[in-house]
């Protein structure tokens, strides 16, 4: 499904924001754990299985947007520029990100849609884009989990001595990701 089909999709549906569970976000992160060891994701610099292969796995698919999508559409209230996931129904979203980010911000970014994927999904949801709101850092720490789970990153924060820029390149996740991992590691 293209963008365009996808967007005549929500338009004649009617679909509602995802709403926060309130979840303890220690459980959260823990959660996140549990779900990489039970799918195969390897934080590792040789990832077994990555975040692309789960979302194709659990009926999803990815969507990029490019620079002329935005300047064609950016004035018109286009649902895909506005939020960054759809629930259709179980084992059928749709996860919408920017073309041009990084290997790791996609990474990182496909791994908190999955977070609302698995916390926040009823039929026929989505997720806002932006945000600094309960519901967004429920996904994050699911993420934070997922993608680098105590073990791991207990172990690889002794070997790089806890440099930021180490970890990043570790786990293969953007370094504003990292400090908040930093600061998740700190508290606990």
């Amino acid at each position: 499904m293209d963008l365009t089909a996808l967007t005549k999709k929500i338009q004649q549906l009617n679909y509602a924001e995802m709403q926060a569970g309130n979840f303890n976000l220690l459980d959260v992160f823990r959660l996140g754990e549990t779900m990489a060891k039970r799918v195969g994701l390897m934080p590792s610099n040789n990832p077994a299985q990555d975040v692309w292969d789960i979302v194709r796995q659990n009926g999803g698919r990815i969507h990029y947007i490019d620079f002329s999508y935005f300047q064609r559409h950016w004035q018109t209230k286009d649902p895909i520029l506005e939020n960054s996931i759809y629930v259709h129904e179980e084992n059928d979203f749709d996860i919408i990100l920017p073309a041009h980010a990084p290997y790791a911000e996609h990474r990182y970014t496909i791994s908190h849609e999955l977070g609302h994927y698995v916390l926040h999904a009823n039929s026929k949801c989505y997720a806002r884009r932006h945000g600094n709101t309960r519901i967004e850092q429920e996904a994050t720490h699911f993420s934070l989990g997922f993608l680098m789970p105590s073990i791991n990153f207990e172990h690889a924060y002794i070997q790089t001595n806890g440099n930021i820029f180490d970890l990043s390149l570790t786990f293969f996740v953007p370094v504003e990701v990292m400090k908040l991992r930093v600061n998740l590691h700190k508290q606990q």
